[in-house]
């Protein structure tokens, strides 16, 4: 079995990483974390990240085999946790993407989250494919499989806004703080807010500035 491996990797910027890995094949992008956790057992798992994009305090947690998070150019993200768990699964962030903190999880054999570009999340953002346990009928039939997310361009959620399993957010959305996401939207720049979400605007664009 292998052994635990614990270090930290001091940059020019003078922050720790935090590194645990156990398991071979594994390939991970260290320079563009600044105070990151990164925490991988499994085999054949691969962290790629763009060179000109910034991760701090962040924890990034893998446990599985043959799982990949992809962050593209000019991604920043401030805090949170990055989650892949069992096989195949993948995580993908577009580029120009920021995300102030928030709990990503991607759980189940071949389940995918990708986040497109130019996409703004705020904090305390909770976003997964699955249920993490599993419930099942009185026949024994499973009935919370998990589902794929998908969050189009130029998607804005507010504070602590929750987008659960088999969700799509089509492009140039806005999510509304505190707002829970079940199902997916069907009109893309659009306003919706609330638990149940509710649809308040349509035809409409937004940007990172205040005027």
């Amino acid at each position: 079995m292998l052994g635990r491996i614990i270090y930290s990797l001091s940059y020019r910027w003078n922050k720790l990483n935090k590194v645990c890995i156990q398991g071979s094949g594994n390939r991970v992008d260290k320079k563009m974390m600044s105070g990151c956790t990164i925490e991988i057992f499994g085999n054949n798992n691969t962290i790629q990240i763009d060179p000109t994009s910034r991760l701090t305090q962040l924890k990034v947690s893998v446990r599985g085999n043959n799982c990949s998070i992809c962050i593209a150019d000019h991604v920043a993200i401030k805090g949170g946790e990055l989650w892949l768990e069992d096989n195949n699964t993948e995580l993908i962030i577009g580029a120009r993407t920021t995300i102030e903190s928030g709990h990503l999880s991607v759980t189940e054999d071949h389940s995918k989250l990708v986040i497109g570009s130019d996409c703004m999340l705020a904090n305390q953002i909770e976003i997964r494919t699955g249920d993490s346990h599993a419930i099942y009928d009185e026949q024994g039939v499973r009935i919370n499989h998990p589902a794929n997310v998908t969050i189009g361009n130029h998607v804005w959620l507010g504070s602590r806004v929750m987008v659960l399993k088999g969700v799509t957010i089509p492009e140039g959305c806005v999510i509304g703080a505190g707002s829970i996401v079940t199902r997916s939207i069907t009109t893309a720049h659009s306003i919706h807010a609330g638990s149940p979400l509710k649809m308040y605007r349509e035809m409409i664009n937004w940007t990172r500035e205040r005027k």
